[in-house]
């Protein structure tokens, strides 16, 4: 019997480790994917695709400092006339001009390969929901070279899938053939994550209750987006291990940096701050769980 009753259960590895072990047996495990999996392939971080995006352009001299939020809506409103299509456009053509994607390149990031072991259904268990704020297919693709069928949900209002995988993108989807169209409104601005906080907003009510219903890992997100700190706060009040279970955390966030005020910001948000001395160690961690619930019963 695996006790997670209070905060000092959570400090022994181990104790973390037979706990996600039992949560991957279960398929109550969700994936919480940001930008850190994908800027190994070439993909930009938010600061560089708001500077490629203005590149070239005539910008005001206190330009860079304006917030993030508030440089992405003088670049739309500004020096795209606020228009979506032709902003889109060159949002894809920045964020996969360097990238590579192909198998052998994917196949070498161990992070890609351990969350894709942790997707992929079998008797041990598997993930249960799929949740990217990234624009990008990078996982998509990578899982199609194993004969998986995805499907990148693109809006908040969904048929239950006979898919293997559902990735849901709740801030828009670019694949990376270009032949195929750009889907779901891209929230990169201000206005675009106003408008997907509502509260009668479809993703607000999807994200929620995977959320609030599954164990997530939150990998290579920095917390700083408005959207997923709405959920947060939402979760630490009602979320089912919070309010059934009494376990005082109901999902783990990595980071090399246990004493910085971020990792203390998302424990305030009952979220387990797991330390890692690089993230190099992150997917040997998600590897150990594969194993572990190969060899439970």
């Amino acid at each position: 019997m695996i006790k997670m009753k209070n905060a000092a259960h959570w400090e022994v590895e181990d104790n973390v480790i037979a706990f996600l072990t039992k949560q991957l047996k279960g398929s109550t495990i969700s994936l919480v994917l940001g930008s850190g999996i994908s800027t190994k392939f070439g993909l930009p971080d938010w600061d560089t695709l708001i500077t490629r995006l203005a590149n070239g352009k005539s910008l005001p001299d206190d330009f860079y400092d304006l917030t993030a939020k508030q440089q992405a809506s003088y670049i739309k409103t500004k020096l795209f006339s606020n228009n979506e299509k032709a902003l889109n456009s060159k949002i894809r053509d920045v964020i996969y001009e360097n990238a590579k994607l192909d198998f052998e390149t994917l196949q070498s990031s161990k992070l890609l390969v351990s969350l894709a072991a942790l997707i992929m259904a079998s008797s041990r268990g598997s993930v249960s929901n799929v949740v990217t704020f990234n624009y990008d297919d990078i996982l998509e693709t990578y899982l199609s070279f194993f004969g998986f069928t995805c499907e990148s949900a693109i809006d908040g209002i969904t048929w239950a899938s006979n898919k293997d995988v559902v990735v849901y993108h709740p801030h828009g989807f670019m694949p990376h053939d270009m032949k195929k169209p750009i889907e779901g409104d891209v929230v990169l601005d201000s206005s675009s994550f106003h408008t997907i906080m509502q509260e009668n907003n479809h993703w607000r009510r999807k994200l929620f209750n995977i959320f609030s219903s599954t164990f997530p890992i939150f990998i290579g997100v920095s917390g700083n987006d408005e959207h997923l700190l709405a959920h947060l706060e939402e979760c630490k009040k009602s979320h089912v291990s919070i309010v059934k279970d009494k376990t005082p955390y109901w999902g783990v966030w990595f980071t090399t940096d246990i004493d910085s005020a971020k990792a203390q910001l998302w424990k305030d948000l009952k979220v387990y701050p797991y330390k890692v001395n690089s993230w190099d160690d992150v997917p040997h961690i998600l590897f150990k769980i594969c194993q572990e619930a190969s060899k439970s019963k």
